[in-house]
């Protein structure tokens, strides 16, 4: 039926992922730069550059996909086929990117708050590992099940090759979405939206028990638990999927799923690197003496 008028919101989709790009690029640099400065950089360094470099692509494909209609309604698209396909098959190749970011990414912090953990207590550090290894492990089975389902990949957005090639029955990959936790998504949106608060929260049971005073301890909560942040914006993703009721208009429906996956990847990488550049801020600022530059220092 005719959706209404023919909108094209691809250009907000494109600023957000581009400015998001361009921010969280300049806080990996310096993130590197004030861990070079200081030979102390780490697996968690370059995990979170990983990160940044395969940001860089999904920035690329999903630009390219919001600038070619793909967030306009789906009746306007199949005007012209090739184009529709051409959009489909962008949206397939973003959610393999997306998902490395997001994975990568909360593994990067991980390690990072395994280094902060130093002489901490071992069920912390070992959950931490396990929690890594599951998140790369869903990571790689979600980009697997995506491209594999289909003998010949290109059925996926090519309607005509769908109707001569086999693919997997859909249940396979809707029960591995829905232990992923959405019904109409292959993203792993509850997994990584549990893993952004658990990352945030985990820290403050460390710092609390520091002997410093409460302003220096609320003070170190803040800075290692500013990845809350990329939990709410998370959340607020996720519960954006009751929305899509409609998947006949999937480009239409996707938009705000499209925005704050942006969101989220950009302050996953901005939160994540903001403890590590304590120690850049320190060297800026002179020497110091207290009990919270040392913590910083024996940490990296």
């Amino acid at each position: 039926p005719y959706p209404g008028p023919d909108v094209d919101r691809g250009p907000r989709v494109a600023a957000t992922y581009i400015i998001g790009c361009s921010i969280a690029t300049v806080f990996v640099i310096l993130r590197l730069y004030s861990r070079v400065s200081i030979g102390a950089i780490g697996a968690d360094d370059w995990c979170m550059l990983a990160t940044a470099t395969a940001n860089i692509p999904l920035t690329v494909l999903t630009s390219l996909l919001a600038l070619n209609g793909g967030t306009r309604h789906f009746y306007y698209l199949l005007q012209d086929p090739g184009k529709a396909m051409f959009v489909t098959k962008l949206n397939w190749l973003t959610q393999a990117f997306a998902v490395f970011c997001m994975s990568v990414g909360k593994i990067a912090i991980a390690l990072l708050i395994i280094r902060l953990l130093d002489r901490a207590s071992r069920w912390r550090k070992w959950f931490l590992y396990f929690s890594s290894a599951w998140l790369m492990i869903n990571c790689l089975l979600m980009i697997t099940i995506n491209f594999a389902q289909c003998k010949d990949v290109r059925a996926l957005w090519n309607p005509v090759i769908k109707a001569t090639t086999r693919c997997w029955d859909p249940s396979i990959q809707e029960n591995f979405a829905l232990y992923a936790g959405s019904k109409y998504s292959t993203m792993p949106f509850r997994i990584n939206t549990a893993m952004d608060f658990f990352l945030a929260i985990l820290p403050v049971t460390i710092v609390w028990n520091l002997k410093l005073n409460t302003l220096k301890r609320i003070g170190l909560v803040v800075l290692l638990g500013c990845g809350i942040i990329t939990g709410i914006a998370s959340a607020v993703k996720t519960s954006m999927l009751s929305t899509l009721s409609s998947r006949a208009d999937i480009t239409w429906e996707t938009y705000s799923l499209f925005i704050w996956t942006g969101v989220e990847i950009a302050l996953i990488i901005v939160c994540g690197c903001v403890p590590p550049l304590r120690a850049l801020y320190t060297k800026y600022r002179g020497p110091q003496t207290t009990k919270v530059s040392s913590y910083y220092a024996n940490s990296g």
